[in-house]
């Protein structure tokens, strides 16, 4: 006789307890989940949104301080486009088009 092991997923939960039975009676172990059990997807979702309920600032942090806010702007002005800004800056073009926005 050799191992082998089969995973198989489903949703219905009667199916599932109804091929459960049927491999036990031919004397097949099988291991069910913990359905009670919140999925991970589920905790995350749950975490983040306790933190926000706490006033959590959620997200990476910025580099960009208002300093760098008002050079943009100032470049801006003078003339500079946005790709030249973000070079002259080391910041990403992506954040100077959102600093401009902001503005």
């Amino acid at each position: 006789m050799s191992n082998s092991t089969a995973i198989c997923y489903y949703d219905d939960a009667e199916k599932l307890a109804e091929l459960a039975e049927i491999a036990r009676s031919m004397g097949i172990t099988i291991s069910l989940p913990n359905t009670d059990e919140p999925t991970h997807s589920e905790r995350i979702k749950t975490g983040l949104e306790r933190a926000k309920r706490e006033g959590k600032k959620l997200g990476r942090k910025t580099n960009v301080t208002e300093g760098t806010k008002a050079t943009v702007l100032e470049l801006r002005n003078h003339g500079y486009g946005i790709k030249r800004i973000a070079k002259t800056l080391r910041i990403g073009v992506g954040t100077t088009s959102a600093i401009l926005r902001a503005a």
